[in-house]
């Protein structure tokens, strides 16, 4: 996790984002109470990975309570509380895209388990993956001008104009880590926007991965 997450609470829709401004995670859930006020905390990343831990993907009644310094959360016969950080969380929501021009759908293992075999070239210099997809394919590229080339083919479903982007092997290594399901997608509006994955069976979970500009 990363170092604060913004924790909102708006009528009967509860977000969490956390952002390093080189990627974004945005998940979403309805509640059960219609608030009147709109709550916007910002809570440490330590306890969004405590959390996440005690939780996991239950979805069993959770209760949360919150104050000016302090969110309390009761789970079954569990309480626990945490401070929260002071300052202000950056506009998210102007990163958020409401369209794409392109649509990839491709499988989470395939993909994850080609881009940790290019990965083992692109860390030795820069960790940059280099994505081209192109019909029923996407290419998978990284090198390095001392260890050479790496280079994978898998097959994925297009919808759209055929797309190119350069990013961090390790950004799009840990969303296909934690996402479940088998077939993910890959949302993109060419190679200096960034890259949204989402799962297949739910749009309130949305991952940005910022692309990594040529000569940077």
């Amino acid at each position: 996790t990363l170092t604060g997450g913004l924790f909102e609470i708006d009528k009967d829709i509860i977000s969490l984002v956390t952002t390093n401004t080189y990627r974004l995670a945005y998940s979403q859930m309805n509640i059960e109470k219609d608030l009147e006020e709109e709550y916007k905390v910002i809570l440490p990343g330590t306890t969004l990975n405590e959390l996440h831990h005690l939780i996991g993907n239950d979805i069993e009644k959770i209760e949360i309570f919150i104050n000016n310094s302090y969110v309390r959360f009761n789970y079954r016969d569990i309480i626990f509380i945490s401070r929260l950080i002071e300052g202000k969380f950056p506009n998210y929501r102007q990163v958020l895209p409401d369209n794409f021009k392109s649509i990839v759908k491709v499988d989470r293992i395939g993909l994850l388990n080609a881009v940790r075999r290019v990965s083992l070239i692109a860390r030795l210099d820069s960790n940059v993956i280099s994505l081209k997809i192109d019909r029923d394919r996407m290419s998978i590229d990284s090198s390095s001008s001392e260890y050479g080339k790496a280079h994978e083919i898998i097959e994925v479903e297009l919808e759209g104009p055929e797309q190119s982007i350069d990013i961090d092997a390790d950004y799009i290594i840990d969303v296909l880590k934690v996402l479940e399901d088998e077939t993910v997608k890959l949302l993109l509006n060419g190679p200096l926007n960034a890259l949204s994955v989402k799962k297949e069976s739910d749009d309130n979970y949305i991952y940005l991965i910022m692309p990594v500009r040529p000569g940077s």
